[in-house]
């Protein structure tokens, strides 16, 4: 991208700021004006860090290019959502996930290895205090040529993009803002570093793991004094840019295998006092210290059955079905592609009652002339709305995820949660289910497990894999229902 910076004289809100400050020298003393494109490829910095610089320079774009004097807010959020957002959080440290459902998912995972390794782990749920109004950016960039060693122009010019773009030249950022979601992330990254604290391993090898999404944290260690070390440095730093943990809002809970020893009700840490629960919410997805997805399952069903208000018996049959797809399910789906379900589990009996229940709202009750249940209707309600089953929709769900995160880098933490396990010894006995195990199964009911490892590289060739299982599935429903249906008829006088 060649990105030319004219100086230009641009108004907000009776300020006026000029383009000149974003005038850089290239290293030939016979060009007096230069490109960041330029500049980037004569810089010696590592390629993490010309992602971020070269990230700016999609919000540079349109600034230069509006003539008008006025920013255009849907353009650069169409600009920054499609390459800033993406190409930072891929740049940044390894501890950050792309997707809330990599989060989730990386966390269940430590969650459910740790415990069936027999391996305690300490968890502390942080969130930060508005954190999108209280960022120092002064300060900020100070400790980002600090922390990145950046050269003066180049940081002198992302400064100048983001108090453009922020209503005050100091504190806070716009909420909403793409570049606002850029300059936290960043904010939480020199945090970070500036703490000395090492975010790069995992749980399984190291004593420390961060796992964070937005503004956020998920603190895992081996053991609390690790923990409280990690925090006491977090919090100091963090209150140099002016991000403040808010200690109230945050939750410790302690993933432990069950054991009779009394268990602590209040920790502290650096003088802040947490409660130590058994259940936390991450990322709108409930979390235990057992991992038990029963809770989780409850809480779906529960927001699942407030939308069902929606399914007003004014509504025509259709609508319904709509609203249910696309409101309802949604909602009782979030995150289930990091749930381990099998055929016999009572989550999935519940997931698959709640279905019944909401199609018997949609369609009435149904009953065949000798009086039969209602469950025994549900693969006919299921056929109606030309849509799988809520189990066999999990599965998919869960089919394409693995191939998502078989595609990710080898140091990615979702792909080392799949892959690797605590370096311990497997105690004795028979382990619970693996989320693997339950990918393995879904393709060897459609009779594609050979080389599935391999396949999941390809994304087309996966996507193929994804609509023949989900066409097998759709023609076993109805074979099924039409076998049931001439029973039916053949048992009837």
């Amino acid at each position: 991208m060649r990105l030319q910076l004219k100086k230009k004289t641009l108004t907000k809100n009776g300020y006026q700021m000029t383009l000149s400050k974003m005038k850089c020298k290239r290293h030939d003393p016979e060009q007096s004006e230069a490109t960041f494109a330029n500049l980037l490829t004569t810089m010696t910095l590592p390629q993490n860090q010309k992602l971020i610089i070269s990230s700016f320079l999609n919000v540079l774009q349109p600034l230069s290019e509006n003539h008008s004097g006025q920013l255009h807010r849907e353009k650069d959020s169409d600009t920054v959502h499609g390459n800033l957002i993406d190409t930072l959080k891929t740049s940044l440290s390894k501890y950050r996930a792309l997707l809330p459902t990599e989060a989730i998912f990386t966390l269940r995972q430590i969650l459910h290895k740790c415990h069936t390794y027999k391996v305690p782990t300490h968890h502390l749920f942080i969130n930060l205090k508005n954190s999108y109004a209280t960022i120092n950016r002064e300060q900020l960039w100070k400790m980002v040529h600090q922390s990145y060693r950046w050269p003066a122009d180049v940081i002198e010019s992302l400064k100048t993009t983001s108090d453009f773009m922020n209503p005050n030249s100091h504190i806070g950022v716009q909420h909403g803002n793409p570049l606002s979601q850029l300059l936290l992330a960043i904010a939480l990254d020199v945090v970070i570093r500036k703490a000395m604290i090492d975010s790069s391993g995992t749980i399984f090898m190291d004593n420390l793991q961060f796992i964070c999404y937005a503004d956020d944290i998920d603190l895992i260690a081996r053991d609390f004094s690790h923990l409280e070390r990690a925090y006491t440095k977090l919090k100091r730093e963090a209150i140099k840019v002016g991000l403040i943990l808010a200690f109230k809002d945050s939750k410790y809970m302690y993933a432990q295998p069950k054991s009779k020893t009394k268990q602590m009700t209040k920790v502290t840490l650096d003088h802040d006092e947490f409660e130590v629960e058994k259940k936390c919410e991450f990322l709108d997805s409930t979390i235990t210290y057992d991992n038990d997805l029963m809770k989780e399952i409850d809480r779906r069903i529960t927001i699942g059955n407030t939308f069902q208000e929606l399914l007003d018996s004014t509504l025509k049959t259709l609508d319904k079905e709509i609203i249910y797809k696309t409101q309802i399910r949604p909602q009782v789906l979030y995150g289930h592609e990091s749930w381990v379900l099998t055929k016999s589990s009572v989550s999935l009996k519940k997931l698959k009652d709640f279905e019944c229940e909401v199609l018997r709202s949609i369609y009435g009750k149904l009953r065949t002339c000798d009086g039969k249940s209602y469950e025994a209707m549900y693969s006919d309600m299921v056929q109606r709305i030309a849509e799988l089953d809520i189990e066999h929709t999990i599965n998919i769900g869960r089919l394409r995820w693995a191939g998502h995160v078989l595609r990710m880098p080898e140091d990615c933490p979702a792909r080392i949660a799949l892959e690797s396990n605590p370096n311990v010894k497997l105690p004795r006995g028979h382990p619970p289910a693996q989320w693997i195990d339950c990918v393995e199964q879904d393709l060897r009911n459609v009779k594609r497990y050979t080389n599935w490892r391999n396949a999941a590289q390809d994304t087309e060739l996966w996507n193929q894999l994804l609509d023949t299982a989900k066409s097998k599935w759709m023609q076993r429903k109805v074979r099924k229902c039409r076998f049931r249906i001439k029973q039916d008829s053949e048992s009837s006088p």
